[in-house]
């Protein structure tokens, strides 16, 4: 069996299938010795019969298999290279008749007639052309594809004539030096015709080792960041930064391309920098079939009776999704960095704040602005309706929370005023069952409750013992002291959120990690569940409407991730 494939894997000879490049009659010869490759190779006993194989050995059924199995495989890649192999073929014939084509048509030059004045004069018998000959024959002649088309040699016998009927206003390169590998990879690959494929600059190279010849794709008119090659070999796919090809153009707000691959049939896969991956054909159009935010991301909201969630980032972006499909149902680009976000009970609109201070509220069917204020110049660290919707409540860097009254199902708000005391920035917020209290925690891990209505704080131990809270998310209380690890400071867990049925409690921490509590989580270092997916901290988590699923969001890694709660 051995012996069969070493037999089969001699049946393509680069060397020798070359060697009919240069010949009188190449298109017959090529003929010729493909035909003797099929008579002497493919019909040959020692790659199509082998006694191990016969029905006689002792060879297992499931050992044959896989051996005829490897046997088709080789066969059909010595196909590929086989047509790869003559399309060079075809391709270097055509350079040959054009050569002999322009050394026919080409008569003497102007150049060559001074040189034969100039040696008549001297009284030497030497001919122009033996002249010239030494001197082009030092020159490298390399041929040049430029958008695909073959420029012909110059023939070595006459020098360039400088009045020549053919103008170029912009001559192709004749060599690129260099290699794009300091921000691009994947971008290296050996053809089967010998060609190494790459780029630098808005050049594609296919270089040939060891001829020493270059030919160029010079279509783009920027940076190449990205190639890829099809499986047959031979057809090569290229991206530049601009995002703009030869064959196809995409959107601008998909950003830049990153990466190209092939898909079934002519679908091609595209990367971007937006964290896009697009899905289309280079004669049609490309539609996003997976997104996602370009920073960090912090706000993060759920429906209060829908299967959907809210998200905003750093990059501007707030997008409303669809926790079943996987899609956004909508996204918007707002002026400011985006630091947090809450959803009115009703869901008709959620609130966005910022890190300058400026807050926003959007309708949740429309995405349209319903308004806009300011509190401070500090980021919003949390955006917290009250149960009742008659209230939003704003946690800020600047130590202060701000109250404002609620109208017309979250379209209308008043400024109550605002709740000082903590003596570092605001980072948690809660509110009571019956909308009358709020509890907050800071940047120095006080936790303090107020009367938001009259924006004072409660003191009494009596009175905030009992209190029912209608969400839980903040990381300090009598409630949840149990999922700080032994040793943790302070700022290791980012979020808390209690699942709707007041059974589950989870929290994202500093070191990817996403963990699962039992509610309440009372006991000193209580059991969890650990889950990782995040590749950095995880900045927000929070249950789904009917606790079916946890949603958790990714700081550095700009992730969002979907669990399923068993």
């Amino acid at each position: 069996m051995e012996d069969g494939f070493s037999s089969y894997s001699s049946l393509y000879d680069t060397s020798s299938l070359l060697q009919f490049c240069n010949v009188v009659d190449p298109e017959e010869t090529v003929y010729a010795y493909l035909t003797n490759i099929y008579h002497t190779k493919l019909k040959s006993p020692s790659v199509f019969s082998d006694d191990s194989a016969s029905a006689a050995s002792s060879m297992e059924v499931t050992d044959r298999i896989a051996s005829l199995e490897q046997r088709v495989q080789m066969q059909e890649d010595d196909i590929q290279l086989l047509k790869s192999a003559l399309a060079d073929v075809v391709r270097r014939l055509n350079i040959t008749e054009e050569q002999q084509a322009m050394q026919n048509k080409k008569g003497p030059t102007k150049d060559q007639s001074m040189i034969k004045k100039a040696a008549a004069e001297a009284g030497k018998h030497v001919s122009a052309a033996t002249t010239a000959r030494p001197l082009v024959q030092t020159l490298p002649l390399r041929t040049t594809v430029n958008n695909g088309t073959v420029l012909p040699k110059k023939p070595s016998g006459s020098l360039p004539s400088p009045s020549g009927t053919r103008k170029e206003t912009v001559p192709p390169a004749a060599k690129s030096y260099g290699y794009r590998g300091r921000d691009c990879r994947s971008n290296l690959y050996l053809l089967p015709t010998g060609e190494t494929v790459y780029f630098i600059a808005s050049v594609v190279v296919l270089f040939n080792v060891e001829e020493q010849l270059q030919r160029h794709y010079t279509g783009h008119n920027d940076d190449v960041k990205c190639l890829a090659v099809h499986p047959d070999r031979i057809t090569i796919a290229t991206g530049q930064v601009a995002g703009t090809s030869k064959d196809g153009k995409i959107p601008e707000q998909f950003g830049p391309i990153r990466t190209v691959a092939e898909g079934k049939g002519d679908v091609v896969l595209i990367g971007t920098t937006r964290n896009f991956v697009l899905q289309g054909t280079l004669s049609g159009d490309f539609f996003p079939i997976t997104q996602g935010h370009t920073d960090e991301l912090w706000g993060l909201a759920v429906h209060s009776s829908k299967p959907q969630f809210f998200t905003c980032g750093h990059d501007k972006h707030i997008t409303l999704w669809d926790a079943m499909t996987h899609r956004p149902i909508w996204n918007k680009i707002i002026e400011d960095p985006a630091q947090s976000s809450g959803f009115h009970p009703s869901a008709a609109v959620v609130a966005v704040g910022t890190l300058t201070g400026r807050w926003f509220v959007f309708d949740t069917e429309t995405k349209d602005l319903v308004t806009v204020h300011t509190d401070g110049n500090e980021q919003l660290s949390v955006m917290r309706y009250s149960p009742d919707g008659n209230f939003l409540a704003i946690g800020s860097h600047d130590n202060s929370i701000y109250i404002y009254g609620v109208n017309e199902n979250g379209r209308k708000y008043t400024r109550i005023g605002k709740c000082s005391g903590h003596s570092s920035f605001i980072t948690h917020l809660d509110w009571s069952v019956n909308s009358q209290y709020l509890v907050s925690n800071s940047g120095d891990y006080e936790i303090l409750y107020w009367i938001p209505s009259a924006c004072k704080q409660v003191v009494s131990v009596e009175t905030t013992r009992d209190i029912e809270w209608a969400t839980y998310t903040c990381t300090l209380g009598f409630h949840v002291f149990g999922v700080w690890p032994e040793g943790s400071d302070g700022t290791d867990i980012n979020a808390v959120c209690r699942s709707h049925g007041r059974k589950l409690l989870s929290t994202g921490d500093d070191f990817g990690k996403v963990h699962l509590f039992s509610y309440p989580c009372s006991q000193f270092r209580a059991p969890s569940h650990v889950y990782g997916g995040h590749s950095s901290h995880v900045t927000n988590v929070d249950f789904l409407c009917e606790d079916t699923h946890l949603i958790s969001t990714g700081g550095k890694d700009t992730s969002i991730m979907q669990w399923r709660v068993i």
